[in-house]
């Protein structure tokens, strides 16, 4: 029989031994290799993709009330039978499905949790393309929804509608011009004769485009089209001590181009 007091001793010992020998610690590469991993999660992936919003029922419906609204505009233009009204309501819920298809296939394939920088960076190749996609509108040119609506006008009733959704945009991007204005208002007030100034020129600069995303992106826009303003068109309407603070905001909004997909737009 094993002595009390060395029963204790060797219990001592071998715990030693476990901690000494069977736990490593942390060793510097450890450490290293956990600052690199990237912890992806799903809500990181929905963010992505529709820019910035916060779940997907809402980018869900959001898109789903764009097409009440271009809908709307169809019967400004013509009126609509009931069976043109579901024609085009299922065109555009088509569209909605083909793009909500690709996204959950591309969801699903992603590996969610911690990985290296270079998987994260293959993950975010993947993305890009529906972020894009989102972003340019998924009832652009090259929708089912487009198609129908074509289909079922002529000529003279297909120049009406245009005319209407490209006042639609025109408006909505006039009240995101608005607020990107009053949001640099915070660092730099404005008169109402330089607001109306600086609005103008905004609306001047580049066809009004429709944006989709989250509402701050759709501010870092406008911050690129305000860059993009001859400087000797822009700064007249700002005083000496104002214009370093425009000046700011028009260099963030330069280095936005990477990020706004502007080339999508474009094909749209």
């Amino acid at each position: 029989m094993v002595p009390r007091r060395f029963s204790v001793s060797l219990c001592s010992g071998l715990l030693l031994v476990v901690l000494v020998v069977g736990v490593r610690p942390a060793s510097a590469l450890d450490v290293v290799m956990q600052q690199n991993m990237i912890d992806i999660n799903e809500q990181q992936i929905v963010r992505w993709v529709f820019g910035n919003i916060s779940s997907e029922k809402q980018a869900i419906e959001m898109v789903e009330d764009l097409l009440e609204l271009k809908i709307d505009l169809v019967r400004q233009a013509i009126d609509l039978s009931d069976e043109q009204v579901v024609a085009l309501t299922l065109a555009g819920q088509g569209d909605l499905h083909r793009f909500l298809g690709e996204y959950y296939m591309l969801r699903h394939g992603i590996k969610l949790g911690p990985m290296p920088q270079d998987e994260w960076q293959e993950v975010w190749r993947q993305v890009q393309p529906m972020q894009k996609r989102f972003q340019a509108g998924i009832y652009g040119h090259s929708s089912l929804l487009n198609k129908t609506v074509r289909s079922i006008l002529n000529d003279e009733q297909w120049a009406e509608y245009q005319q209407l959704e490209a006042d639609r945009v025109r408006r909505h991007y006039r009240s995101i011009v608005q607020a990107t204005i009053a949001s640099l208002e915070g660092k730099c007030p404005l008169t109402q004769d330089q607001r109306q100034q600086f609005i103008d020129l905004v609306m001047e600069q580049a066809p009004a485009r429709e944006y989709n995303g989250h509402r701050y992106y759709q501010m870092y826009y406008v911050l690129y089209q305000i860059s993009k303003i001859d400087e000797e068109k822009l700064k007249p309407i700002f005083h000496e001590r104002e214009w370093p603070i425009i000046e700011r905001a028009r260099k963030q909004g330069a280095s936005m181009a990477g990020s706004l997909n502007l080339e999508e737009l474009d094909e749209e």
